[in-house]
C-alpha cells in the first residue's frame, strides 16, 4: 500500500517508472547501506584519493570547502603533490556540489599553486577545468570566477532544490544554531531502523529507544501513519 501511494504521488514525473517495492527481509536503508552513505555524504571531512581530504563549512554566506594534502604532505614535488591532489578535489567538489545540493557561493581553497609563470597559469587552468567537468552534467548552472594565485576559487551554484542537510540535519538547539545535528523526522527513522534490525537478530527481544522529546514525537507521528 506504501509502494502504491508513492507510485501515485509521483505519477506527474518520470520517477514513477523506476520505482520498485521492496520486499526484502531487511529495512531497505540498511539493505543498500544508504544509512551510512548519507552520513559520509554529511561529514565535513571528506576523502580524498591519496591520502588527502576536504573540509567543508557552511556558514550564513556561503560554503568553504578546505583542500589538505594530508598523509601525502611531503612525498614527491610540492608543486606536483599540490597538483595531483587539486585534481582529485576538483573531482570530488563536483560531486559533493550535487550530491549535498550546495547552492549559492562556494569558495574552494586548492593547494597554493603560486607563480605567474606559463607554467603556473596552465596548472590553475587545469585545476579549472578538472572541476568543469565535474560539473558538466550538473542541471543547476553552476559559474566560475577566475583561480588566484593562492588557490581560491569562486563558485556560485543556482539554487534547485533543498540541500541534503537542510534535509536532513536541523540547527543544534545547545549552541544556539551554531552547529548541525540529525532532524526529527530522519533520527526518528533511523532509530526505528535500528530498532528492528535489533529485533531480526534477537527475535523476542523488546528494545528501548530513548529520543529527545521532538524525535519521540516524530516516532508518535511515524506510528500512528
Amino acid at each position: 500500500d506504501a509502494f502504491r501511494r508513492a507510485r501515485d504521488a509521483a505519477a506527474s514525473s518520470d520517477t514513477s517508472d523506476r520505482m520498485e517495492a521492496h520486499a526484502g527481509p531487511e529495512p531497505l536503508f540498511a539493505a543498500a547501506e544508504v544509512d551510512g552513505q548519507l552520513e559520509a555524504a554529511l561529514s565535513p571531512r571528506q576523502p580524498l584519493p591519496g591520502g588527502g581530504f576536504l573540509l567543508v563549512e557552511r556558514t550564513a554566506a556561503l560554503t568553504v570547502i578546505d583542500v589538505n594534502s594530508g598523509a601525502d604532505a611531503g612525498q614527491g614535488n610540492r608543486t606536483d603533490l599540490a597538483l595531483r591532489t587539486n585534481l582529485a578535489a576538483a573531482a570530488t567538489v563536483g560531486r559533493l556540489l550535487r550530491l549535498r545540493g550546495i547552492a549559492g557561493t562556494v569558495v574552494v581553497d586548492f593547494l597554493n599553486l603560486p607563480g605567474n609563470t606559463q607554467a603556473a597559469v596552465g596548472r590553475r587552468r587545469q585545476v579549472v577545468q578538472a572541476i568543469r567537468d565535474a560539473v558538466a552534467e550538473d542541471p543547476a548552472q553552476v559559474t566560475f570566477g577566475p583561480m588566484s594565485p593562492l588557490g581560491l576559487l569562486e563558485i556560485s551554484r543556482q539554487h534547485r532544490r533543498r540541500g541534503l542537510d537542510a534535509l536532513l540535519t536541523g540547527p543544534c538547539p545547545a549552541c544556539d544554531g551554531g552547529g548541525r545535528v540529525p532532524a526529527p523526522l530522519p533520527a526518528a527513522l533511523m532509530a526505528l531502523d535500528a530498532a528492528v534490525r535489533h529485533v531480526r537478530r534477537s527475535p523476542g527481544s523488546r528494545p528501548a529507544i530513548t529520543a529527545h522529546p521532538d524525535v519521540a514525537t516524530a516516532l508518535d507521528t511515524l506510528a500512528s501513519a
